[in-house]
């Protein structure tokens, strides 16, 4: 939870459950919502601390052993303004992972 409010301090957004309320209050309601797909999952990934390319590593991981067509994961920054990236399969919005500072270093 910490991580996640500290994402949306950093980035000054709200989250799109909290009705105007504390980011707090929405991640709680969030959590709620995704419990029961939560229950259901076979895997769970902690991304607190993850960089986007470590997060790859590990999805691809998990899929080492898989015996049928091979996985491409690709990772993209996209603007929704401009559309979604053209065939693509799966799309996450991961806008609140980290504060860009327009620095490459």
């Amino acid at each position: 939870m910490e991580v996640l409010l500290r994402r949306y301090s950093e980035t000054r957004r709200r989250h799109p459950l909290a009705n105007g309320n504390s980011p707090h209050e929405g991640i709680e309601k969030e959590l709620m919502l995704l419990e029961p797909i939560r229950n259901k999952a076979d895997i769970l990934i902690e991304t607190s601390d993850l960089t986007p390319h470590d997060l790859k590593a590990s999805i691809k991981k998990l899929f080492l052993n898989f015996e049928g067509n091979l996985l491409s994961i690709s990772l993209k920054s996209f603007s929704y303004k401009r559309g979604l990236p053209r065939g693509s399969d799966i799309t996450l919005d991961c806008r609140f992972l980290k504060t860009l500072t327009g620095s490459m270093n």
